[in-house]
């Protein structure tokens, strides 16, 4: 069956032998995916995909052609702007969060100069077979992680695998919809995923302090039931120190084959990571280095005694406060805790770090409430993020 929104073109233009060549390579069935613009098409978007097949060497192999074809792309980023700070959102790229610092300063947040762009040649297509790719910024996936591809049946290789990756290509890079803007605050909405049968509304609000709130809502579009969580997640820059307000926490397993455990140190009240007083002598032989020089790639699961992660950057003197909650309340008497989803804790940072600075990074992370939803029905969650010139929030509001 063809994806919706189709157009075959004669690839022969294309002069796409060469990337025949490369299928010949493998014997076993792969996805291509290449960025290509034509003079003169239409200025919609085209989607193509073919089921090639060769013959080589007495055998026979099959590979997946999907093309993307576009103009150029305007309109991608909306700005938010008040009390001095600046939020980017880029609609076009997953409706993520691309840029938060002060006016004419640096980025507080880690995105690919790809998302910073108001005009591209081409934007990602997503479908059931789009790669993941690392443009950063701050973005929402649906949890649990375990739960990835397994309710589904377009792409049986991604059902079947134990990696459980990557997260919901339409969530990552579907193109949302703006429904209101103004210059404090943007209300988006994105379309109904073919993996998750998932919309998302995101709303971002900026305030006369320079707060600003990333609420998300989801709404399911399937038969039957699904449990969720909202997962929000901001990348930051490898050179920072995150302090976490909360204990490390023992989990039965990691969310996927690769994961190991991330290396910290408990300091006051916080727990912390600080790549720079790593040394080759002091990584544990189970991290090890790889040959680009990696210290360190692993996460931290934590019991959270607030919802408070940081991010400081000692160079600009500004921390980077995530909030988030912790706790309901019902009946204005019991304090509820939000429990974890299978795999995954509350409060989460995957540490990413290598010798090349530029490389490296965290993602702070956090998880809602895991909520049970029949067609129609929504589940909510929101982060706040603000700017403080300090050393730390945290450790200074104590």
């Amino acid at each position: 069956m063809k994806p919706a929104h189709t157009t075959v073109v004669n690839l022969w233009l294309l002069s796409i032998e060469c990337f025949a060549f490369d299928f010949l390579l493998y014997p076993t069935p792969l996805f291509y995916s290449h960025d290509v613009c034509f003079y003169g098409i239409p200025s919609e978007k085209i989607n193509i995909r073919l089921l090639k097949k060769y013959k080589f060497r007495g055998k026979l192999y099959f590979c997946n052609l999907y093309i993307q074809i576009c103009t150029k792309m305007g309109g991608r980023i909306v700005k938010l702007k008040s009390a001095g700070v600046e939020a980017l959102i880029n609609v076009n790229v997953g409706g993520r969060l691309v840029f938060f610092g002060r006016e004419g300063g640096e980025n507080m947040i880690k995105s690919d100069k790809f998302l910073l762009k108001e005009t591209v040649e081409s934007e990602i297509i997503p479908d059931a077979f789009t790669d993941f790719v690392q443009f950063y910024g701050q973005e929402v996936w649906i949890g649990p992680q375990t739960q990835w591809w397994k309710h589904q049946t377009i792409n049986m290789e991604r059902r079947n695998s134990p990696i459980n990756w990557p997260p919901d290509p339409y969530v990552s890079f579907g193109r949302f919809e703006v429904v209101e803007k103004s210059d404090t605050k943007l209300v988006i909405q994105g379309c109904v995923s073919e993996v998750s049968n998932i919309s998302l509304r995101k709303i971002f609000t900026l305030n006369d302090k320079g707060l600003l709130d990333c609420a998300v809502e989801a709404t399911y579009h399937g038969d039957g039931e699904t449990t969720i969580d909202l997962w929000n997640i901001v990348r930051v820059s490898g050179e920072n120190v995150v302090r976490i307000c909360g204990d490390l926490k023992e989990i039965d397993g990691p969310t996927h084959p690769f994961e190991k455990k991330a290396i910290g140190k408990k300091v006051g009240i916080v727990y912390t990571f600080c790549p720079d007083e790593m040394s080759e002598d002091s990584v544990p032989p189970e991290i090890g280095w790889g040959e680009d020089g990696q210290v360190h790639s692993g996460k931290f699961h934590m019991n959270m005694w607030a919802g408070i992660i940081e991010s400081y950057n000692e160079r600009l003197g500004d921390v980077l406060v995530m909030c988030f909650p912790i706790s309901e309340n019902l009946d204005n008497e019991t304090n509820v805790s939000i429990y974890p989803t299978e795999g995954h804790s509350l409060g989460e940072v995957y540490c990413y770090h290598t010798l090349d600075k530029e490389k490296s990074m965290y993602e702070l992370e956090c998880h809602g409430k895991a909520v049970t939803l029949k067609k129609g029905d929504t589940a909510s969650t929101s982060i706040s993020l603000i700017l403080h010139h300090s050393s730390s929030f945290v450790v200074n509001n104590d």
